[in-house]
């Protein structure tokens, strides 16, 4: 912030020598105070909030956010539940898949009758608990739901060395690499 707390003094002051060594003192904690409030206004909104604020939204909602999730995956968690009395339909539910995966491609979802099957493809695994969670909430319950979970597969691994392979672990060799 480019506040001066001489511009606060009247012009009379302004002109007074005691007042300006005065006020050039207490510039530097007065600048940090604007920049914590600034920052402590971020954290009131979701889609500006860091780590405190997010962690703040998933207290609120009763989320526990596990595996290590990235602070725009448990952001994309908070928009989830929060959007869950919103009505919806086919499309909607496709639409809030994607928000919560953060691209169409994350995963596959086909509607069969009254079986609804959602298919995770490998990297949107961390997403599984949040999925099952909004899946558990909006889907109606006449309707069966099965969460499928892809792992990387031999073919798609092929095209790497085993140099390249050797920078992950088992898990994530299995879990992550696409």
């Amino acid at each position: 912030m480019d506040r001066q707390m001489m511009e606060y003094l009247p012009p009379v002051l302004q002109r007074c020598q005691d007042f300006a060594c005065l006020m050039g003192a207490y510039q530097g904690k007065f600048s940090d105070i604007w920049r914590s409030l600034w920052e402590i206004e971020d954290e009131l909104y979701l889609k500006t909030a860091g780590e405190t604020g997010i962690l703040r939204w998933e207290q609120l909602l009763g989320i526990v956010s596990g595996e290590a999730l990235s602070l725009e995956d448990r952001r994309q968690i908070i928009l989830a539940r929060i959007g869950w009395w919103m009505p919806y339909n086919w499309f909607a539910f496709l639409k809030f898949l994607t928000a919560l995966t953060g691209d169409r491609n994350g995963f596959a979802a086909t509607l069969t009758g009254f079986q609804l099957e959602i298919i995770l493809k490998p990297g949107w695994r961390g997403l599984r608990a949040a999925v099952w969670e909004l899946v558990r909430q909006i889907v109606p319950a006449n309707i069966a739901v099965q969460l499928v979970l892809v792992y990387s597969r031999h073919w798609e691994l092929s095209a790497m060395t085993h140099r390249e392979l050797g920078r992950y672990t088992h898990r994530r060799i299995r879990d992550e690499v696409r």
